[in-house]
């Protein structure tokens, strides 16, 4: 093992680093770009009246507009469903014992596919048959897909890392342990729950005249429940979208996120109980239209194109199913109003989750799959669709970035095909870097839940910043014995334990070209977070740290830190026995920008006892 190294708790700006980034050049689907230039990415999958891709167009059958000005197309490629199997997969080097690095190495000039499994917006019945159809797509998953797997219940899971190897995808598909569970944030009502008392039956056997007052309150009460619910999976939803896309924000080329889900909460709600029964009108109804728009800004920032699947297959009106039980005479399942009400309930939910999906597909490139009870070809179908495109880059001719959105729009003249592609972007302050080609402000995301859980155990790693670390274990360290009394010496361990622990000392390298900087008379200055959360097998926080810490650099030791990175030392301690996770972070307090890794104490050289 190399020795430690002592680097001072400021930041050390140095022409050298064992640990440099520079060394190690990223991956880029794009042209070198130069300092300070304004790029933006536009891939456009073209396809003809047979949904069949069209091949060998060229640059100059494209108009690219942006905010209806023509724009000057700098680079033009076309990529292929079919890959480059005689290159393997780029690896990085190999580092060092207790080196790790969040950078993620992918296949060039392909596109990539991440499967998200929803469980958090999938019903309970529903799970079986999309299980059933994974297990179908396992066998036929098209040769050479390069795929990662998600899963979404209470919190975003990374199930697998890209990998195209067909054995290890159809473990992750097919082992029930592997899907995420349901989680228990469904609607606990039906539109009536909670008012469904038995009405009064007249002598004749006819209804009370008011056996059920959609506007009662208590009708409204339970409505009002699940608006709650409903808002609560839709934070949950966006934030684990928002994780996605920082996770993808370094990786280069298009990304095609499959959502496979049970349901499409992101619509407007509309509260047809109350509407036809006179009361409020909108008493309970809500619009997602500005989670959808957060969400297509985020994906199409990372050049994530969103394919929404959905896993129910073709469904019919459960209002009239014949499974259900007519009941007694009088009773309110029989009444003619309650009937009508489910249906248009139905209907109405229907038409706002497929308007959500296709505008999701719409905005980011994508598109959405639905109506078929054949899951496993839709998701295989989304997979080929994404596989053939065109990349078009340009420099706005506009430039005035005020971080407003622009819209882009794309012609083919005299050619009657269909064209997917994002049709905007927000043009932010930064300028672009190889690493991500074209920024938005990070100013407008909300910022602390998704940081929180960017930084929960299993979450995918975010590589908006990059970095890498070199981890030194200290050898056991036993906690004093509780008769001495002595306090400064108890203070050298952290409160995880009165047991033997040991420390870890965690030393950074970071990119500075992933963080925002403000530049004033030749100085720039950066604030800048380093965050360790310490976790036991369980997922259970045992310690953590953090600091923050201001840096203002002269552009020479600016200069000196994109060759060598910047570097800081952290420490935390944890107990010496047992099965921990390290999970670290670089936030940049400016943009929200952020970088983590997760690193477990049993894949560290250890001194030994």
């Amino acid at each position: 093992m190399r020795p430690q190294s002592c680097f001072p708790t400021s930041i050390l700006l140095v022409l050298s680093l064992t640990s440099s980034l520079a060394q190690q050049p990223l991956p880029s689907a794009v042209p070198t770009i130069r300092k300070d230039t304004r790029i933006v990415v536009v891939d456009v999958v073209v396809t003809d009246s047979n949904n069949q891709p069209v091949h060998n167009l060229k640059a100059s059958d494209f108009v690219l507009q942006e905010d209806t000005r023509p724009q000057a197309i700098r680079h033009f490629e076309e990529s292929s469903a079919i890959p480059d199997t005689t290159s393997p997969l780029p690896r990085l080097p190999k580092m060092a014992p207790n080196t790790f690095t969040n950078v993620v190495t992918t296949p060039q000039g392909s596109a990539l596919n991440v499967i998200l499994l929803d469980a958090l917006n999938t019903p309970q019945s529903s799970q079986p048959f999309i299980r059933s159809e994974l297990k179908t797509l396992a066998e036929t998953l098209p040769a050479n897909s390069r795929v990662a797997i998600f899963g979404l219940s209470t919190k975003l899971v990374m199930l697998q890392s890209f990998t195209s190897d067909p054995a290890v995808l159809k473990t992750i598909l097919t082992h029930p342990n592997h899907a995420p569970a349901a989680a228990s944030l469904q609607a606990t009502s039906a539109p009536e729950v909670g008012a469904t008392l038995e009405p009064m039956v007249m002598s004749s056997g006819g209804y009370e005249t008011s056996p059920y007052d959609p506007g009662s309150a208590l009708a409204t009460f339970n409505r009002s429940v699940d608006v709650f619910l409903l808002e609560e999976r839709v934070r949950l939803t966006v934030d684990a979208f928002t994780q996605i896309s920082r996770y993808l924000a370094a990786i280069p080329g298009r990304k095609n996120l499959i959502w496979v889900s049970g349901s499409f909460p992101l619509g407007t709600l509309v509260d047809t109980d109350s509407a036809q029964a006179g009361a409020r009108m909108f008493d309970n109804n809500v619009d997602f239209s500005s989670a959808v728009a957060q969400i297509s800004a985020e994906l199409s920032r990372s050049r994530v194109a969103i394919y929404p699947v959905d896993g129910r297959g073709i469904r019919t009106d459960p209002t009239f199913t014949a499974s259900l039980s007519s009941g007694p005479r009088g009773a309110l399942s029989n009444d003619p109003g309650r009937i009508a009400r489910a249906s248009s309930t139905f209907e109405s939910q229907e038409i706002s989750e497929h308007a959500t999906m296709l505008n999701l597909a719409y905005n980011t490139g994508g598109h959405a799959f639905y109506g078929s009870n054949d899951v496993s070809g839709l998701i295989a179908n989304a997979i080929g669709n994404g596989a053939n495109y065109y990349t078009l880059t340009y420099v706005p001719s506009n430039k005035d970035w005020n971080g407003k959105m622009r819209k882009i729009k794309i012609i083919l003249e005299g050619k009657h095909y269909q064209l997917a592609y994002r049709t905007g972007y927000i043009a932010g302050e930064n300028p672009a870097t190889p690493s991500n080609p074209q920024l938005i402000p990070e100013s407008q995301r909300t910022a602390f839940s998704t940081i929180s859980a960017t930084m929960q155990r299993g979450a995918p790693n975010p590589t908006e910043i990059l970095f890498k670390v070199f981890v030194t274990p200290s050898g056991i360290i036993n906690p004093p014995a509780q008769s001495t009394g002595d306090k400064a010496a108890k203070q050298t361990l952290a409160a995880v334990s009165l047991h033997a622990q040991r420390r870890y000392r965690i030393d950074y390298a970071v990119d500075p070209r992933d963080i925002h900087w403000d530049i004033d008379n030749g100085t720039r200055s950066a604030n800048i977070e380093f965050m360790i959360i310490g976790y036991d097998a369980n997922g259970d926080i045992v310690n953590q740290a953090n600091r923050v810490l201001p840096l203002h650099l002269s552009e020479q030791n600016y200069v000196a830190a994109v060759r060598g990175g910047l570097q800081l030392s952290q420490e935390i301690a944890m107990p010496a026995k047992g099965d921990f996770y390290l999970r670290l972070g670089v936030l940049d307090h400016i943009t929200n920008s952020i970088g983590t890794l997760e690193i477990s104490t049993a894949s560290l050289t250890s001194p030994k006892p």
